[in-house]
């Protein structure tokens, strides 16, 4: 036992040493992941980062720091001190075949004692990077000259189209985005198999004009004869709004009321945003959903539905009248007027709305009369009258 009482701590030491450094070694292995995911974000978007694009800065700065926070790891700037923007890629070169470079520094906080004095505050810096050849950029124009199967780079297709849904008709272009210095572009459009549109140029537009999907298929080549395609099957959506339509079954009620609403929309919605109260906040998400008023008042109700081709509202005004509920009157005849008064709010009535008659005297006086019959159910809104 003594030996072991010895051992122990050391033990623990080197456990926790252990487990320190293994969460550091995975932290630097997710720190390298990161590099490389930033370095082919910006090898993507060479041109956005030549003319300091602030959308395509802030799409990398915002993936970098998500990806950091997720590692516990906390970027430096090239000083070494902590900062919550990533530091940029830089370039060799914003065209084909030039390089962009992303390296990172990190800190992690060690925790083990005695190991943690080692280190400068307790925190162990590490650094990755990554190096990705630029795929989209700033092409200049050139001459191939005349001849094929000639020198050079051979291209790869890539492209991207905006938007790539909406209502008919639906105005989209097609940019192409391959690498390899294509000279020869060309587009299909195809809708269930059958070719819808076709062009020989570098960036495509054109209008959809029939709802359904389409698939799309770039074709690219250069002087060196080895042409590559991308196709995107159901890349493209086109439809027609929905026609909001809804109804209840039934439209005023007194408090507390509940309400079914049916959606009637037509024109295949897939989402459903309802407003019951006309305040501006979703209450329900649901296709057919149920609601309670709780108070008396004239609602106005919103019903938003989305499909493929975005979103449509229609709103009712006034649509739910709730009235106030009914309240049963107490009996009070013989009780004193403190006791009554008890009766009356306990039943649901405001003690505003509580008189005595005129004549009637002062004081806890006991109730001979109450105006309106015990056992009535009326608005709880109504006024009572005693006297003694």
């Amino acid at each position: 036992m003594v030996e072991f009482a010895i051992v122990f701590p050391v033990i623990l030491l080197l456990l926790m040493v252990a487990i320190d450094f293994g969460r550091v070694y995975l932290g630097w292995v997710n720190l390298q992941n990161m590099t490389r995911i930033a370095a082919n974000f910006a090898a993507n978007n060479a041109t956005d980062f030549a003319t300091s694009d602030a959308a395509t800065i802030t799409r990398y700065r915002s993936q970098v720091r998500n990806d950091a926070t997720a590692s516990n790891c906390q970027l430096l700037d090239t000083a070494g001190n902590p900062t919550a923007d990533a530091p940029l890629p830089t370039f060799s070169g914003f065209g084909m075949g030039d390089t962009a470079t992303v390296e990172f520094d990190c800190q992690f906080s060690i925790i083990t004692p005695v190991i943690k004095n080692i280190f400068d505050n307790g925190l162990l810096r590490v650094s990755a990077s990554s190096a990705f050849p630029v795929k989209s950029a700033i092409i200049a124009a050139h001459n191939t000259g005349g001849g094929g199967g000639g020198g050079g780079t051979a291209v790869t297709a890539s492209f991207s189209c905006a938007p790539t849904s909406g209502a008919i008709p639906l105005a989209v272009i097609c940019s192409d985005e391959s690498g390899g210095n294509p000279t020869s572009w060309n587009w299909v459009v195809a809708k269930n198999g059958t070719t819808v549109f076709t062009s020989g140029l570098q960036d495509f537009p054109f209008t959809l004009t029939d709802t359904g999907a389409y698939d799309v298929t770039l074709t690219v080549d250069n002087a060196k004869g080895q042409p590559d395609d991308m196709t995107r099957i159901g890349y493209l959506h086109a439809d027609v709004p929905s026609v909001v339509a809804f109804d209840a079954d039934k439209y005023s009620g007194k408090a507390p009321l509940t309400v079914n609403f049916i959606d009637q929309s037509s024109n295949n919605p897939t989402t459903w945003a309802w407003d019951f109260d006309g305040n501006g906040t979703t209450d329900s998400t649901q296709q057919n959903p149920s609601h309670q008023y709780t108070q008396p008042g004239s609602y106005n109700v919103t019903l938003t539905v989305t499909n493929a081709a975005g979103p449509a509202s229609l709103t009712k005004l006034g649509f739910i009248n709730v009235d106030v509920p009914d309240c049963l009157v107490p009996s009070m005849t013989g009780k004193k007027r403190n006791v009554s008064l008890g009766l009356w709010t306990t039943a649901g009535f405001t003690q505003a709305n509580f008189h005595n008659a005129p004549g009637a005297p002062n004081g806890n006086f006991t109730v001979t009369f109450q105006s309106i019959t015990a056992g009535s159910s009326v608005p709880c809104t109504s006024v009572i009258e005693v006297n003694g």
